[in-house]
């Protein structure tokens, strides 16, 4: 049961970072100059 919790939460936060990466970058690269 913990063990689905703890695997359930990773992947939130596994996506999340892929969320920010993905608008980070976007921030950097879209920038004009």
């Amino acid at each position: 049961m913990r063990n689905d919790d703890d695997n359930a939460a990773l992947e939130e936060a596994r996506d999340w970072l892929h969320f920010l990466a993905d608008t980070s970058y976007d921030l950097r690269h879209d920038r004009p100059g």
